[in-house]
């Protein structure tokens, strides 16, 4: 597995939890999420 490939892995995990989390406080919905999934 390539680093691109682990990278790309752990961004989806980050965005899966961070759009679980817009989902449980629609209020919040920000354009950007402020978690750091620039790692």
């Amino acid at each position: 597995m390539g680093r691109a490939a682990l990278v790309a892995s752990e961004l989806r995990a980050c965005w899966a939890v961070a759009w679980a989390d817009l989902r449980d406080t629609p209020t919040r919905a920000a354009p950007l999420p402020t978690w750091n999934c620039s790692t």
